[in-house]
């Protein structure tokens, strides 16, 4: 059981397998060691009308982004902690009004997704390049928009969008983004902000399904998909993301 949060929603890990946690309406971004439930680190937060949602690790340099979905009709954007620490340096664009979902890439360019500026339930998909100052649209060929949000992750190749309870794999070239795939994923749905693994040789897609009784965090094989591997139910109270932490083993 972690300590400290409040109200835990969005959850990243880096490659030390250290956890970050992201509180909803608590401005709460707490760091936690692998299999640890006291905080190491707090970060510096004071926004009254955020929401943070969803956060990831920059694997070319440590730096911590974190998205903050907004309040009521004010507009969210997205924060970076360099080297996840210190004071964070803030991001929007053009595209993007709410803020869900982000990932780095292998090469340190960011990607967000979330609702359109002033228009309900119009999904967007945006990229913040490496060293750029504000983040841009990008174009989906074809126009295919989730039913629902659920938060977005590079799996290495292309980027895995959460709709409902299944998954589009979206090809970045330029400022197109090409569906190339589609991940069903058999679950009660909506599938939350979920992660994308290797364990052991094997990928799996790791979220959490949001509107079963019980709620629960599961398992599947990635891209291929279909039934739930493992479920966890277990002292879960509406999971709203999920993350597994990585630790090498030293021979």
């Amino acid at each position: 059981m972690l300590h400290g949060i409040n109200a835990p929603f969005g959850v990243c890990s880096d490659r030390s397998g250290d956890v970050w946690v992201v509180g909803w309406g608590k401005n709460e971004i707490f760091e936690y060691a692998h299999a640890g439930t006291k905080p190491l680190t707090v970060l510096p937060f004071d926004d009254p009308d955020a929401n943070l949602t969803d956060c990831s690790v920059d694997p070319t340099t440590g730096d911590l982004a974190v998205t903050n979905w907004g309040y009521n009709w004010l507009k969210g954007y997205v924060l970076i902690y360099p080297h996840a620490g210190g004071k964070p340096k803030y991001y929007t664009g053009p595209g993007l009004w709410f803020y869900y979902g982000c990932t780095y890439d292998d090469k340190g360019n960011l990607f967000a997704d979330g609702w359109q500026a002033y228009v309900d339930d119009v999904f967007s998909l945006d990229e913040l390049k490496r060293g750029a100052s504000k983040f841009r649209r990008l174009e989906l060929i074809p126009t295919i928009y989730p039913t629902l949000i659920g938060g977005v992750r590079w799996d290495g190749r292309y980027l895995a969008v959460g709709d409902m309870g299944d998954l589009y794999l979206y090809g970045v070239d330029g400022g197109t983004a090409d569906v190339k795939g589609y991940v069903p994923l058999t679950t009660r749905w909506p599938l939350g902000l979920f992660s994308i693994v290797t364990i052991d040789g094997a990928r799996r897609v790791v979220g959490p399904d949001t509107a079963g009784n019980p709620t629960a965090v599961q398992s599947w094989n990635y891209p291929a998909g279909g039934t739930p591997t493992g479920t966890i139910t277990h002292a879960l109270d509406w999971p709203y993301g999920a993350a597994v932490s990585l630790v090498n083993k030293k021979s």
